[in-house]
């Protein structure tokens, strides 16, 4: 009962392992949309907004970018991680989400600001 017990428990933080990776992927996915719609919006305005501006934003979209690259890379990590490995895989992921997310969402507002003051 005890082995059966243990078996079942290791099955679940597996599944639980693979429900995470699938959902950083999603997340990232998403997160990649926004990029790109951001970059996209700067190169529209390009005209429109001072080389100064412009290239604050190219840099913090670039620093984003970095973000989004090294979450990907320790979410890659997960899948043949240890269950040891694993816990601590989850607390990078989600630090990881985190700062991108809250840099993503400092650089929509820095756009926006900055695309209706010029």
């Amino acid at each position: 009962e005890v082995e059966e017990t243990f078996l079942t428990l290791k099955e679940y933080g597996f599944e639980r392992k693979e429900e995470m990776i699938d959902y950083a992927q999603d997340v990232i996915r998403s997160y990649n949309q926004r990029i790109d719609k951001v970059e996209e919006s700067v190169e529209s305005k390009a005209n429109e907004l001072s080389s100064t501006v412009k290239e604050t934003l190219n840099q913090n979209i670039q620093k984003v970018k970095s973000l989004r690259d090294s979450l990907s890379m320790t979410v890659a990590k997960v899948k043949p991680a240890s269950e040891k490995t694993y816990i601590e895989l989850k607390g990078e992921v989600q630090k990881g989400e985190k700062m991108l997310r809250q840099s993503l969402e400092n650089l929509e507002e820095e756009y926006l600001k900055n695309s209706k003051k010029e």
